[in-house]
């Protein structure tokens, strides 16, 4: 990754960056907002964001997965 002297130019290459990375990872069949906080940190990191490093992503808690595959179930049915 390039210096840039600008932050107004360094966090624009970062957006830049940012929607395309979104935007190919939003074409994914199995695309899901949980994956898409993974693309943004991961781009953050490249860019040099130190906060990505120690911040967690989000993640369901044990009974928020337990209703998603029991709603998925229900809906296979």
């Amino acid at each position: 990754m390039p210096v840039v002297s600008d932050p107004s130019e360094a966090l624009g290459r970062f957006y830049a960056d940012l929607l395309h990375e979104l935007g190919e990872f939003a074409r994914r069949p199995s695309a899901t907002a949980i994956g898409a906080a993974v693309v943004v940190k991961r781009v953050a990191r490249v860019h040099g964001v130190e906060l990505a490093d120690r911040l967690p992503l989000p993640r369901f808690n044990r009974a928020e997965r337990e209703d998603r595959a029991d709603t998925q179930w229900r809906a296979d049915q």
